[in-house]
């Protein structure tokens, strides 16, 4: 999630204020693992958050 903030907090907010972008949408995605995960087979759940800016 750093770097999805560190690109907002940059460019993304920038051409907010600017107005050249009116909506912006934000997804982060993972996976959720331990240390076993590899090894059992078994398929891996995956978690996004969603962050929608509009001015």
């Amino acid at each position: 999630m750093l770097a999805y903030g560190t690109v907002f907090s940059g460019f993304l907010f920038n051409q907010l204020k600017q107005k050249k972008l009116k909506k912006i949408l934000l997804v982060a995605t993972g996976a959720l693992t331990n240390s076993t995960s590899s090894q059992q087979g078994e398929s891996i759940p995956g978690i996004a958050h969603a962050i929608s800016i509009e001015i």
